[in-house]
């Protein structure tokens, strides 16, 4: 028997590459990246808005004495808008693009708007609520390293650059074998001297759970049977994990 240490170093010693493929972007979920990934633009691509209320060009403010008009709507999803009248201001929604002429937000619940007249009721900042653009990223910029393991949180990285395919490591063909004439099925009644398979099936969990599928073996305590089923395996097999003696 040696420590779990040595026997790690012993893996990682002899660790295998396989190679890679492309699978879809779905599909890559716990699954080992092939490739580094850059952002395909700038993050946020444009200066966004993160809040709802106006969006004013912030030299204005002395002017109006912190009254405007409103000159329009500037929504999420449409390109961006432009201020006309840099004495007046727009209504932006979260996520819109900051309309040309602006370059300040003010929250819904900083202001009072009546008959389309706006009045300020709170300090304002320059460029306050304004998520600029590359401010996350620029293009070209490594937005995920390859050797990772994809989890939902990368996914939405990928999606968010582009990437419907991503190449992916290989996995290794796995046999799981259990050894031993004490072993019965799950659903069997052990006799006293007798226990249900139990660690290849963890094993195999372990597997399922990093989208890994493997095959398995019980091995009766034989000597030559044993030595005939591994060579078979291990043409079959990239990996053969051992539970037992």
């Amino acid at each position: 028997m040696i420590a779990f240490k040595e026997a790690f170093e012993k893996v990682i010693d002899h660790r295998l590459d396989l190679g890679a493929e492309k699978v879809k972007l779905i599909d890559s979920l716990n699954r080992v990246l092939a490739e580094d990934v850059l952002a395909d633009r700038d993050f946020p691509p444009f200066d966004r808005a993160t809040k709802d209320g106006i969006a004013v060009q912030f030299s204005s403010l002395l002017e109006n004495g912190h009254a405007y008009t409103i000159e329009g709507v500037a929504a999420a999803g449409v390109a961006q808008q432009t201020l006309n009248d840099t004495s007046k201001c727009l209504e932006v929604m979260t996520g819109a693009v900051v309309p040309k002429h602006c370059d300040t937000v003010i929250m819904y619940e900083h202001i009072t708007i009546k008959d389309n007249k706006v009045t300020i009721n709170e300090i304002v900042t320059k460029g306050q609520n304004i998520h600029y653009k590359g401010s996350d990223e620029k293009a070209g910029a490594v937005v995920l390293s390859k050797g990772i393991k994809i989890t939902p949180a990368e996914i939405g990285v990928l999606a968010s650059v582009g990437k419907s395919v991503v190449k992916v490591k290989v996995n290794p063909n796995i046999c799981t074998i259990a050894t031993g004439n004490e072993l019965v099925e799950v659903y069997q009644l052990p006799e006293p001297h007798q226990i249900r398979k139990s660690n290849m099936l963890t094993i195999e969990a372990a597997l399922l759970n990093s989208k890994i599928p493997s095959s398995s073996l019980h091995l009766l305590d034989d000597k030559e049977s044993i030595k005939t089923a591994l060579e078979k395996a291990l043409i079959k097999n990239d990996v053969l994990l051992l539970s037992g003696g």
